[in-house]
């Protein structure tokens, strides 16, 4: 489990699980919405967009979060770990009961 991508619905908290397990396993956090966001919230061109995650996924380890589809045949080609995060509504309330 050395670069895995998590991936859900928009909203349910993929960014933040994410976030946490590339902390447990000390490596780099990718996240796709910000790559995929330029200034402004100008949407990257797709070339650049693509060149950014190839950059990312190069390395040894890694997890990223997002399922853009300009680019989720690089990341799916070199991950061994897919996340797929759909937590319940019960499980989000919690959640946000204890932040």
């Amino acid at each position: 489990m050395r670069r895995s991508i998590v991936i859900g619905t928009t909203g349910r908290g993929e960014t933040t699980l994410a976030a946490s397990l590339a902390g447990r396993l000390n490596v780099p956090c990718g996240e796709q919405d910000a790559w995929n966001h330029g200034p402004h919230l100008r949407e990257t061109p797709r070339a650049q967009f693509r060149a950014l995650v190839d950059t990312f996924t190069s390395e040894s380890a890694w997890v990223m979060d997002g399922n853009s589809s300009k680019a989720r045949d690089i990341g799916r080609s070199r991950s061994d770990t897919l996340v797929w995060f759909a937590p319940s509504l019960r499980f989000q309330s919690a959640l946000r009961t204890q932040s």
